[in-house]
């Protein structure tokens, strides 16, 4: 019996000793942190990766001539936008023209009907008032040849302004116009909204 106790007491103290040399050389589990991780330290943490901005990318700007003339049925090259444009040459020209040549007639009639108001001279000159046609009027008012000349070619002046201030007007260009040329401007009513392209011409 006495024998036994004692063997018992060995064993145990055998087993502690068997234990306490397994657990030897580890690091302790450090405080605060619960039991379970492996070496007794948690794992490290894992941070998300920053985020990026998606980047925003532009339609490149065409390469073509800022506006080119447009054939009616073709397609539209991409960058360009159809505009009417007002024909500005054929308006300014017209313009110069007719005024001009029209002042010198309205100036010949004028003088003419003060110099028949003196009694200077018996030819109506009224008719040079009148754009356009007042000088081919007044050619039936003349017997001079060389008069009829002049007011037949002072008449083509004015009609040829007249016309081509009318059509500049009433006949505009279709045009290619490329998009970086032009700005959208929006446009609100009380009936309907929408956009105005503009652009220098």
């Amino acid at each position: 019996m006495r024998l036994a106790s004692v063997a018992l007491a060995v064993g145990s103290l055998l087993a502690s000793s068997a234990h306490a040399d397994d657990l030897d050389g580890q690091p302790e589990p450090q405080p605060g942190y619960p039991q379970g991780y492996p070496n007794g330290y948690p794992p490290p943490e894992v941070y998300p990766q920053p985020g990026y901005a998606r980047p925003v990318y532009s339609a490149p700007i065409p390469q073509g001539p800022e506006e080119m003339n447009y054939v009616e049925g073709t397609p539209i090259p991409y960058g360009y936008t159809r505009v009417e444009k007002t024909r500005k040459g054929l308006v300014i020209g017209g313009a110069i023209t007719l005024g001009v040549v029209y002042g010198f007639s309205a100036a010949f009639g004028a003088i003419g009907e003060d110099l028949r108001n003196a009694n200077e001279t018996r030819t109506n000159t009224a008719s040079m008032w009148i754009p356009v046609a007042g000088p081919f009027l007044q050619m039936k008012e003349t017997s001079s040849s060389t008069g009829k000349l002049v007011l037949f070619h002072v008449g083509l002046a004015q009609t040829a302004g007249a016309l081509m201030l009318v059509y500049g007007l009433t006949s505009p260009r279709t045009l290619l116009v490329r998009n970086d040329q032009l700005s959208v401007v929006p446009m609100l009513s009380n009936d309907a909204a929408g956009a105005m392209v503009s652009g220098s011409f």
